[in-house]
C-alpha cells in the first residue's frame, strides 16, 4: 500500500475461504498507516479490490484487523457503511493498559454474528507477545447457492 518516502510499509492480505460444506466468505486481514488520510485511502482500495469486476458479489465478505483509529475517524466509518461491526466495542491498544478501541472486525451480507464464549487468555503472555490484545468474532456464514 502506498506510504510517504521513508514511512512505515503497510499492507493487507485477501482469501477466499470455502469449506466442503458449501460455506464460502472472502476475509481481508488489514493494519491500516498512522496517518489519517492515508488510512482513508487504503480502506477505499482494499474495499475496491473486494468488489472489483464482482468479484465477491455472491459472497460475504469479513474485514478486520489494527485500523490504527476509533470509530469516530473517517476509515473505520467507511467500513461501518459497508459491513457491520462484529466485534465489540472494547479497549484493545496497549496491550499493557488497553484504554483505546483500535482493533475491529466487520461482516457483511448475511454473515451472523454468533455469541461465542469468552477464551481465558493469560494477560501476561498477551503482554510479552503484543501490544494489542486481540479481538475475535464467532461468525456464521449463510450456505451459498451454486
Amino acid at each position: 500500500m502506498p506510504v510517504e518516502f521513508l514511512g512505515n510499509p503497510r499492507t493487507y492480505t485477501v482469501a477466499r475461504l470455502q469449506d466442503e460444506f458449501g460455506y464460502a466468505a472472502v476475509a481481508a486481514a488489514i493494519h491500516l498507516p498512522l496517518i489519517a488520510e492515508q488510512r482513508r485511502n487504503h480502506v477505499g482500495q482494499i474495499l475496491a479490490e473486494l468488489t472489483r469486476d464482482g468479484a465477491t458479489d455472491s459472497l460475504p465478505w469479513i474485514i478486520g484487523g489494527d485500523l490504527n483509529e476509533d470509530q469516530s475517524a473517517p476509515a473505520w466509518q467507511i467500513l461501518e457503511a459497508h459491513a457491520n461491526l462484529a466485534t465489540p466495542l472494547k479497549p484493545s491498544f496497549p496491550a499493557h493498559n488497553a484504554h483505546r478501541v483500535i482493533d475491529a472486525i466487520f461482516a457483511t451480507r448475511g454473515v451472523a454474528v454468533l455469541q461465542g464464549e469468552a477464551v481465558a487468555l493469560d494477560p501476561a503472555d498477551l503482554k510479552a507477545a503484543t501490544d494489542h490484545l486481540p479481538v475475535w468474532a464467532d461468525l456464521q456464514l449463510p450456505a451459498q447457492s451454486n
